[in-house]
């Protein structure tokens, strides 16, 4: 008779397999986060395995969402992460797509996805010389980002 495993615990660190199941994501993804992401600290046993803290997979969830959800790029994920800025305004959603997110279907997404990119988005700029709180330097630099890889992807074409 087959074993059925328990359930662990919200405190319970988390293997690289469980979170990248988790995630729907491949392991080396989670590798290469964490050479990005300075927060992201797993603990390694001896081999070299990963075991993730809940606040790590809080963060991977975090990182996650930016990246997927809501289009940034790495480096735009890493200034947002990394600044005081309060994220309660990027991070709306984020429970509702991890709870979600094995029920909705790909076309939904995609619905989704087009109907949010195509809402009016307000944009207030203040006296520090910023839009939304992102220095307008570092916004040239992620839209020069954005050109470089749509003609790399134009030239795949």
């Amino acid at each position: 008779m087959a074993r059925r495993p328990r359930e662990k615990s919200e405190e319970a660190y988390r293997t690289i397999s469980e979170v990248a199941e988790t995630l729907d994501v491949p392991q080396h993804v989670l590798r290469f986060w964490e050479t990005k992401f300075k927060q992201l600290d797993p603990m390694k046993r001896a081999g070299g395995r990963r075991y993730y803290s809940p606040e790590n997979v809080d963060l991977l969830k975090k990182i996650h969402f930016l990246l997927y959800t809501k289009g940034y790029t790495i480096k735009g994920a890493q200034k947002l992460l990394s600044s005081k800025k309060d994220m309660t305004s990027e991070l709306l959603g984020i429970s509702d797509h991890f709870s979600l997110k094995t029920e909705a279907q790909p076309k939904d997404i995609i619905q989704e996805t087009t109907s949010s990119a195509q809402a009016p988005q307000t944009v207030s700029e203040d006296e520090n010389n910023s839009v939304d709180g992102i220095k307008k330097e570092e916004l040239i630099d992620a839209l020069k980002d954005i050109s470089q890889t749509l003609k790399q992807l134009k030239s795949l074409l």
